[in-house]
């Protein structure tokens, strides 16, 4: 938040795949990385920004986006998270232990995991508001970016809405 709350520019360079690389997404990156190897150093961890260990060779994997919506965060619009999940080999396949996402600028944090209730964090308040499963009567609710949102959602979108 110091780099997106600050008055001068943002460092920005271009990654392989013509996406935006901030300052602020190394630097997130690397506090992520630090911390998550501080609550396990033999969990590998898979991140946007870089590998540390070898998840093919481990049950669990922590994987990271330490800024997903670089674009709007270049924007200073706020639309953008922090997103990390514990994930677990079964078989040849991932599936999600725990997860978090955090949104900064609005101090809201998500979180939760197979064995712990999804909630919702308010203001960085200890606080919570439990998130239950929708029902089948309810209807489904999508987040897609407004950045780069293409033909492939709006189809995908369409199909599960009708």
């Amino acid at each position: 938040m110091n780099i997106y709350n600050r008055k001068t520019s943002i460092e920005i360079t271009t990654k392989g795949d013509q996406s935006p690389l901030t300052e602020a997404d190394l630097a997130a990156d690397k506090v992520i990385t630090e911390q998550l190897l501080n609550l396990n150093p033999k969990i590998p961890i898979v991140s946007e920004e870089g590998r540390v260990g070898d998840p093919l060779l481990s049950t669990y994997c922590w994987l990271v986006d330490p800024l997903d919506g670089t674009k709007e965060f270049i924007k200073r619009n706020g639309m953008f998270t922090v997103n990390i999940a514990l994930m677990c080999r079964d078989g040849m396949r991932w599936k999600p232990v725990f997860g978090v996402v955090h949104a900064p600028v609005s101090k809201t944090t998500w979180l939760g995991g197979v064995d712990i209730p999804s909630e919702k964090r308010l203001n960085g308040q200890s606080t919570s508001i439990t998130i239950n499963q929708k029902t089948d009567n309810e209807v489904t609710r999508l987040v897609a970016s407004g950045s780069h949102r293409g033909e492939k959602d709006e189809s995908f979108a369409e199909a599960i809405t009708n």
